[in-house]
């Protein structure tokens, strides 16, 4: 008998911590956020405008038409110091707000020109 009452409080505890199964909770909120993949995805996200201005400063009106274009064709028209990359590619992530950096995906396609 004195076993049975302190085995008692031990299984209401076991019990208590015992998984709850899925189907009982609520589903999770799933957040959808809307992106433009032209300028790499970025632009559609909540960031400051001026995180924007710093991520252009460097960029021509002429540069930013880019955007949408084979990579071949910013190989020719970019300058000589620009850092063009690619999807796979392994790159220094020092910032230097004067570099051009160019980014294309699997595609050859140019995805987002940004300083830094």
């Amino acid at each position: 008998m004195t076993r049975v009452k302190w085995m008692v409080p031990v299984l209401v505890l076991v019990a208590a911590c015992a998984d709850v199964p899925d189907d009982t909770l609520p589903p999770e909120p799933v957040e959808t956020v809307q992106s433009n993949p032209g300028f790499g995805g970025i632009e559609g996200l909540e960031r400051p405008a001026a995180e924007f201005e710093v991520l252009e400063a460097c960029l021509e009106e002429s540069q930013k038409l880019l955007v949408g274009q084979p990579v071949a064709q910013a190989r020719l028209t970019l300058p000589a110091t620009a850092r063009i990359i690619g999807p796979d590619d392994i790159y220094v992530q020092d910032y230097r707000p004067e570099r051009l950096n160019a980014d294309y995906n699997a595609q050859g396609i140019v995805t987002r020109l940004w300083c830094g």
